[in-house]
């Protein structure tokens, strides 16, 4: 009996000691032992063009959709979109580009491309530079006189206008001109000089010579500054004190004058002050 007590009384404590041991482990923080948030899907794109040359293949991708229940092919086709963005994403793309899609009655399979294109920065777009204006052509000028004497000569030059259907002769003129102008842009002229005018049934014909006359003509120099010497009769006026000192001399020493020619004088030196 004492036996059956104590073997029953053991029993006891050895179970409430490893429910005491349970209840003494600390269970770990929430935040251990949470799983980690799954990391969102790549988001895929599908079309039929790359977005941008700075794409990087990454390999050949396939999707299936539909079967016995679908029916309209479109359907087929958007189910087929799943699969291959799913392959997309596997290869590590973010673009599936389709490059065929064959339907049968089973369902529609499209193959393609996997690209990774956004995941890196897209190729800058090439630079374009517009091409430089044409320059004008340059103005060169027909006479029979250079307009300075500094222009440079350059070379013989000629021009012809006219032919069977020429019936003008303003028209042959013209058209010999722009010749004669033509030719001595060639050269590097900006005037035509005008030599000698030959015509005959057929047209007309003008040879003459180009020239440079960009440069400037020499200045003309200019004329010297003469200095006229002062003359006698340049010099100051007398003053009236020594007027009126030499027209007494004349009336009182020298006797070359009246009295009254004396008084007339004296007056207008007098009124003149």
């Amino acid at each position: 009996m004492l036996g059956s007590v104590g073997s029953r009384g053991l029993l006891v404590g050895l179970l409430a000691g490893a429910l005491g041991a349970g209840c003494a482990t600390e269970s770990p923080p929430a935040s251990q032992t949470a799983a980690p948030k799954p990391r969102p899907e790549k988001k895929v794109q599908i079309g039929r063009r790359l977005p941008h040359p700075g794409c990087r293949a990454l390999g050949p991708i396939k999707g299936v959709g539909g079967g016995g229940g679908w029916s309209q092919t479109d359907a087929k086709e958007h189910d087929a979109y799943s699969p291959l963005t799913a392959a997309a994403r596997r290869l590590g793309g973010d673009y599936a580009l389709i490059d065929a899609v064959a339907r049968d009655d089973r369902g529609v399979t499209i193959t393609g491309l996997a690209y990774d294109c956004f995941d890196r920065p897209s190729a800058p777009p090439p630079v374009v530079t517009a091409a430089p204006p044409p320059s004008a052509p340059k103005v060169v000028q027909v006479g029979r006189q250079l307009p300075h004497t500094a222009c440079r000569p350059l070379g013989i030059i000629m021009g012809s206008g006219g032919g069977w259907n020429w019936t003008k002769t303003e028209t042959k003129m013209q058209h010999a001109y722009e010749q004669l102008m033509e030719s001595t842009r060639t050269l590097g002229g900006d005037y035509a000089l005008i030599d000698v005018v030959g015509t005959d049934d057929r047209g007309l014909t003008i040879s003459g010579n180009a020239y440079d006359c960009s440069r400037p003509p020499p200045a003309e120099a200019e004329a010297p500054v003469v200095v006229v010497p002062a003359s006698e009769s340049a010099k100051p006026a007398a003053s009236v004190e020594e007027r009126l000192r030499r027209l007494e001399e004349l009336m009182k020493a020298k006797g070359l004058i009246t009295p009254e020619e004396y008084s007339t004088r004296r007056r207008v030196i007098v009124d003149g002050l």
